[in-house]
């Protein structure tokens, strides 16, 4: 006996799928809605309204502390107080510049030399390249204690290498000269070996064919790379020059937060007073090395579209130019040893100290070989409950991760595919917003969270992160999608599929690898964030950046447990080290689909 369903049950259930019908019709009807939307929305609230409140606050006189304090309208007095009658705003700016100069002009020197010497190994280039991602992978404020551990003039590796060599090192941290340098030392060595695998990228795409004619025209081998190759990077170096982040103040105020011979009058980096052009960079390497090409060195045929994992085109450039004597092969790998030690170095002596105790720890001069412990781990993590701290670093680094992906991908998907008028100018304002100074909008952010309730908050940190976000991933994830070829989605669409349906089943499977590898790249950025964790949160959400500080007193630094707590910092920036790596040598399938 067949039971047939009541007359209600039929209605709802035709009820249900005209709801979803229409629901699908309005999105192919006005496809833009539906995938900008969302992310224009969250730019809007949690970026462009603070930044507009942030101009409205600088034109009254307030008490931050204070919820119900009156708001007394001062219109430009605070910008002529800063401008006309604060000497240490201008001393800030001129140390600015002197610190992005020295640091920048070495960066680009430095890293285009390595960049020619890793270049013609090609055999090893795979693990050369893990080394070097490692430093620009890791916490600015764990480089800026890592260098701070170095610099130290009782215990610092510096001194004691100088030492070893007849020279008495400075208090590095002391006086304004040695601390500026320092800062620069500290800098160069975080991000030269991101410019060196962004000018090694530039050197794949040199093509073969100028190179045998400067060959056959009798050109020797550096006169070829000075004269041929050097002009064909130039345009990759007109991009890296000004790649200087504001990660490098995270990184400089660890590196000499409370230093009893740096007032905070003596020496003051302004925070920063440019636009972070490297993110452009960074999205033209994670291209690279996912074998995307860059639209305008491709159109123009510069560019190979070569991955940063192929050694190809460099074997190309060894073969017509050849790779030297034994004795400059012997050299060049000498050298590309050592450079890798000062690399890698650092790293290991602070994980080194992570297992030493206290009294191996402050022993001058270091003491290499002893009794491993891991008694530092076991007192941050009972002591000091760093595994509370760790819980909500990942929490709030993977659920931002997520949502923003969630958010980007639609919009750099509406970006890539639909062609309307603005659509190139909202693609660079959605970039510029990126490229907002994180210090521009963090205390009307702070208002606000504060007024709804969700400072020191899980909440309140993933709304943040994801609206901080949400630019790098449109502009990573649209660079993806416009390398990919409409013609699949097209058979799709008369096929019958809808737009959403061509978007879920068809894109974002053949751009897997690029998904992955943005996703990657932005939970490192969450996870390494600074300024928005101490200013946002107290002890309840507060995150790993934060915690590690928690070492740093005014009676001294407690080594052994703040290595401990840094290198349970590092581990995941590790992890997504060799996880970037592998994501972008599986990019390299993405041209198949052209």
């Amino acid at each position: 006996m067949s039971i047939s369903p009541s007359l209600s049950q039929m209605t709802s259930k035709r009820a249900r799928g005209n709801l979803l019908q229409r629901a699908l019709e309005f999105i192919d009807r006005r496809p833009l809605v539906i995938f900008l939307g969302p992310a224009m929305l969250v730019l809007l609230a949690m970026a462009i309204f603070p930044f507009v409140y942030s101009i409205w606050l600088s034109l009254h006189q307030w008490n931050l502390a204070d919820r119900n304090a009156s708001w007394q309208w001062v219109g430009v007095d605070n910008y002529r107080r800063i401008l006309f009658h604060d000497p240490f705003f201008w001393d800030s700016v001129r140390v600015t510049v002197i610190f992005l100069t020295v640091a920048v002009a070495l960066e680009f020197v430095l890293g285009l030399i390595i960049a020619i010497l890793i270049s013609q190994e090609t055999r090893a280039l795979g693990p050369i390249q893990t080394i070097m991602i490692l430093p620009m992978m890791i916490t600015p404020v764990v480089v800026g204690l890592i260098w701070r551990f170095m610099y130290n003039p009782d215990l610092g590796m510096v001194n004691y290498l100088l030492g070893l060599v007849g020279i008495d090192g400075p208090v590095w941290l002391g006086d304004r000269r040695t601390g500026l340098i320092s800062v620069i030392i500290a800098d160069v060595w975080e991000w030269t070996p991101f410019m060196a695998l962004i000018m090694l990228a530039a050197l794949q795409s040199v093509p073969r064919d100028p190179l045998e004619a400067a060959v056959v025209d009798g050109a020797s081998r550096w006169q070829a790379i000075t004269s041929i190759v050097f002009a064909m990077i130039r345009p990759a170096a007109s991009h890296c020059t000004p790649s200087a982040h504001d990660r490098r103040f995270s990184q400089s105020r660890s590196l000499l937060r409370a230093h009893p011979g740096w007032t905070r009058h003596q020496h003051r980096s302004a925070e920063p007073l440019y636009i972070q052009v490297g993110l452009q960079i960074l999205s033209d390497g994670i291209r690279g090395g996912a074998g995307l090409r860059h639209d305008r060195w491709y159109r123009s045929g510069r560019h190979g579209g070569v991955s940063l994992h192929q050694p190809g085109a460099l074997e190309t450039i060894m073969d017509v130019l050849g790779t030297g004597s034994l004795l400059e092969r012997i050299v060049r790998r000498i050298l590309i040893v050592l450079i890798m030690a000062i690399f890698l170095g650092p790293i290991v002596l602070l994980v080194l100290t992570s297992f030493k105790t206290r009294a191996d720890a402050l022993a001058s001069p270091p003491v290499w070989f002893f009794s491993p412990t891991t008694e530092n781990y076991r007192h941050v993590f009972s002591e000091y409950d760093l595994g509370h701290f760790f819980q909500n670093s990942v929490i709030i680094a993977s659920c931002s991760t997520v949502l923003a992906l969630m958010l980007g991908s639609l919009a750099a998907y509406g970006l890539s595919r639909f062609d309307f008028r603005g659509s190139n100018a909202l693609g660079y304002w959605i970039l510029s917003l990126r490229m907002m100074p994180a210090v521009a909008v963090v205390i009307p952010i702070f208002i606000i969270l504060r007024n709804i309730d969700l400072i020191d908050t899980r909440l309140g940190m993933i709304i943040v992160y994801v609206s901080a976000n949400v630019p790098l991933v449109i502009w990573l994830m649209k660079s993806f999608f416009d390398d990919l070829p409409r013609d699949i989605e097209d058979s799709s669409l008369i096929d019958g599929s809808t737009r959403i349906g061509a978007f879920a089943r068809i894109a974002l499977p053949l751009i897997g690898p690029g998904l992955s590898a943005t996703a990657i790249l932005t939970f490192v950025f969450i996870w390494n964030e600074f300024l928005f964790a101490l200013i946002l949160t107290g002890n309840r959400a507060q995150t790993v950046p934060v915690a590690v500080t928690l070492f740093m007193r005014q009676t001294g630094i407690e080594w052994g447990y703040m290595t401990a707590a840094a290198t349970v910092m590092m581990l995941p920036m590790i992890v997504c080290t060799f996880f970037v790596r592998r994501g972008l040598t599986r990019g390299l399938t993405l041209g198949a689909v052209k």
